[in-house]
């Protein structure tokens, strides 16, 4: 079901994003009235219909009962299995968190870099409003590409499976709306704030709980109990990919080393 539901996703938001850059760049006038429709022309606007749409996303999120899929949900008590090995697993545990611990933070260390790039762009008026909405439907449509087809921060970084196991899932709604922040009105600020509550929610449950975000101590992060198999096609990309990434012409010695990680990689997720 969560594959299915995932794919429409991709759908809908590769629409909402084509269609604003379609608009962007060859009817950009009437691309701006609709951004700038005023309420006397009637009582709800576009950009209510938009804020409304987003904001329901982004409230089903913390809730448990309406998490209904495990790698958006594996926060929560209903998600977890014990294995009933923790005392055995304890180091094993501890290894595995501090290591996504590291890469999550480098994660976010270069997510900030990002942000503070297009808002010195946005502030220095390199770029307007209209790039600052393309640029969220770009992240917000990238979102799904990387659940759907290829992940860099997953090939790149995280070096996780698949989105069962992944430490950063719920990251993505706050690198929808980071750079929001830029942008200081009621519809852009209330999504990046309940997009940052849904980050602090999951960094603490994660903190809390770790033993629910590794497959060692949650039997249902383990592909024996997967019953979605939506990461055929992300394991098929991160092998075209891996190959690509392993031809780049790069000095020997650094080369070697990331021929060895991919297949070391490769290895992994075909577990």
């Amino acid at each position: 079901m969560a594959t299915k539901i995932n794919r429409l996703k991709l759908i809908i938001r590769g629409l909402l994003f084509f269609t604003y850059a379609f608009l962007y760049f060859f009817n950009r006038q009437y691309l701006i009235e609709i951004i700038e429709w005023r309420i006397e022309h009637s009582a709800i606007t576009p950009l209510h219909i938009a804020w409304l749409f987003l904001m329901l996303e982004l409230i089903v999120v913390p809730i448990p009962s309406l998490n209904y899929y495990i790698s958006r949900g594996k926060q929560f008590k209903s998600y977890y299995a014990s294995a009933g090995n923790i005392a055995e697993e304890s180091q094993a545990l501890a290894q595995h968190t501090k290591l996504m611990n590291r890469r999550a933070a480098a994660t976010m260390g270069l997510w900030l870099i990002l942000t503070g790039i297009i808002g010195f762009l946005y502030i220095k008026d390199i770029i307007g409003e209209l790039e600052m909405y393309l640029a969220m439907l770009f992240f917000y449509f990238g979102d799904m590409i990387c659940i759907n087809i290829w992940c860099p921060f997953q090939f790149f970084i995280m070096k996780e499976k698949c989105c069962n196991t992944c430490r950063l899932y719920n990251w993505g709604h706050f690198m929808m709306y980071s750079h929001f922040v830029f942008i200081p009105n009621f519809f852009t600020l209330s999504l990046f704030g309940m997009s940052l509550l849904i980050l602090i929610q999951w960094e603490y449950m994660h903190h809390k709980h770790p033993d629910r975000f590794y497959e060692g101590t949650n039997l249902n992060l383990r592909c024996s109990r997967c019953k979605d198999r939506g990461c055929k096609i992300r394991h098929r990309s991160n092998s075209v990919m891996g190959r690509i990434y392993t031809k780049i012409p790069l000095p020997s010695m650094i080369r070697g080393k990331l021929i060895n990680n991919f297949y070391n990689y490769n290895k992994f997720i075909m577990k």
